[in-house]
Order: structure tokens, then C-alpha cells, then sequence
């Protein structure tokens, strides 16, 4: 690339091809850092922006203290999890879903023998709000389209955790009842041929259980939570991988899925002595 003329018919160097020349000088890579604005020699951010040093400093500090100190978190099934490959852990909405992804990617890390990071699936609405779009893909959570879906799991052979229950948040009367699934996401495990884990969750609907909900126009309900973080004892049960080519069809497999959730709530719910205390 030739040099620029000024106005007088000098010429002055063009910075592109400054640029170019620095790069191919031995031992000059690390003078083009000063040229991009912004970026941290340290930094670590994955394809879909997932970036690995801020989700490392939320696990050592809001991730611990909840996980450890305030919830309490007992594990149970974590060897039901593949060590390998794509799997999708289905579970129901429980609690708050930023919560739930926290806890049950904390427990992946915290008990499995093969710890493996855990990618949130989040409807595509999330994602276009103010803020949120920036910090969610942040922590790693992805729009859950299927076309997301199926390169996850099939092409990078990762696990992704949904929560594809019909509705918003569940009243507290109405806790631990498992509403129909939706079968958008598990249609897409099911030509990734990847198993579906069913992931448990007893205590986060009383972290911050939703008292009633608030008529607005076009017929919406806006849910009115008690406005604090309660000490509720959390327990996560993964329960035995289901195979979706299984069932006959993606509606069955939704079904299916849904049952052995009601299930193990059922047993969890049963077995626990105190909401405080577990």
C-alpha cells in the first residue's frame, strides 16, 4: 500500500501500513496491543462472549457465598451428568431462573468429578433489554434458539441448562408443580441426540416466593415477590439421563421429562424436614 500525499505533494506514512510492517517485525506482536482500545492482555472471552475472568470473580464471591453460606446447597445425582459431550439438563422453574442457573452450575463445579462449565439458555427477550444484554452473554448465557441449541450440543459438546416451563413465576401456593414443558429446546437435544438430564430443585421457590400478581392492561400479570433473599436450604437432585430418540415424539419426550420431575419433587419435598433447616 502506497503513502498518502498532503496537500503541499509531501507524503506521510499510512497508518495501515504501519500496522501491517509491526506485525511482520519479529517480536513486535505486543506493540500492536497499544492500537486496540480497551482490551486486557488477561482477558478471556469465549466465542458467544462469554467471558471467563468476570464468571470467575461472580463464582468466588456471590457464587460461594450463596452456594456455601446462605442456601446451603445439597447435591445429589451429579454422576448422572456426562463427564463428555453435549447434554441438556432440563429443569423446572423453581425459583428466580438467575438463581437457579447459578446454583445448579455451582453444584456441576462443586461435586462432579469432571467439573464442566454449564451454559444458561435464556429466551431471546431477556437479551434485549437494557443491560442485561451485555452482562448475561457475559456469564455465558445464550438466546435459547434452536439453531443455538444444536451447535451447542452437537457441534461443541457442551452442556446447556434450560428452564422450558409454560408461564411465569408459580404463586407460593402453588410451588413444586410441574407445568407443561415446552418442547422447542428438547426438539433440538433430540436431533443432537444428546440425553436429556432432568435437574430437581427443592427450596429456591422459598428464596423469593411470589405473594400474588398485579392485573396490567393486555391482560399481562405483573408477579409481586417479597423483596428479599431468603435463607431457604436449597437441595439439586440430577436425576438418570433420558435418551430423546426414546419416546415417539418430541411432545412425548416433553412429557416424560415433566413426570420424572413431579416425581423427584414429590420425594425431595417429602423428605425434607424444614425449609430453613432442610
Amino acid at each position: 500500500m502506497s503513502d498518502a500525499a498532503d496537500g503541499d505533494g509531501a507524503t506521510r506514512p499510512d497508518p495501515a501500513a504501519q500496522l501491517v510492517a509491526a506485525s511482520a517485525s519479529p517480536g513486535r506482536e505486543s506493540d500492536l496491543r497499544a492500537h486496540l482500545p480497551g482490551l486486557e492482555p488477561e482477558r478471556r472471552v469465549t466465542d458467544w462472549g462469554r467471558s471467563e475472568r468476570l464468571e470467575e470473580a461472580v463464582d468466588r464471591t456471590v457464587g460461594d457465598a450463596l452456594y456455601h453460606v446462605w442456601h446451603r446447597v445439597t447435591v445429589d445425582g451429579a454422576e448422572h451428568v456426562p463427564s463428555q459431550g453435549g447434554a441438556l439438563l432440563v429443569c423446572h422453574r423453581a425459583g428466580a431462573a438467575a438463581l437457579d442457573a447459578l446454583l445448579v452450575s455451582k453444584a456441576v463445579a462443586e461435586t462432579h468429578t469432571r467439573p464442566r462449565p454449564v451454559v444458561p439458555l435464556v429466551a431471546a427477550g431477556a437479551l434485549a433489554q437494557p443491560g442485561l444484554a451485555m452482562l448475561l452473554p457475559k456469564l455465558g448465557a445464550v438466546a435459547d434458539h434452536p439453531a443455538n441449541v444444536r451447535r451447542l450440543l452437537a457441534e461443541e459438546g457442551q452442556l446447556a441448562l434450560v428452564f422450558p416451563e409454560d408461564g411465569g413465576p408459580r404463586l407460593l401456593r402453588d410451588r413444586y408443580r410441574v407445568r407443561r414443558l415446552r418442547d422447542e429446546v428438547l426438539a433440538a437435544a433430540r436431533v443432537a441426540r444428546v440425553p436429556v438430564v432432568p435437574v430437581a430443585i427443592v427450596g429456591t421457590e422459598e428464596v423469593t416466593p411470589v405473594l400474588g400478581r398485579i392485573p396490567l392492561p393486555g391482560g399481562h400479570r405483573l408477579p409481586v415477590p417479597i423483596p428479599a433473599l431468603l435463607p431457604a436450604k436449597v437441595a439439586i437432585r440430577f436425576l438418570a439421563p433420558i435418551d430423546p430418540g426414546g419416546p415417539a415424539s418430541v411432545r412425548e419426550l416433553a412429557d416424560e421429562t415433566g413426570a420424572v420431575l413431579q416425581a423427584a419433587l414429590v420425594d425431595l419435598v417429602a423428605d425434607r424436614r424444614s425449609v430453613w433447616l432442610g
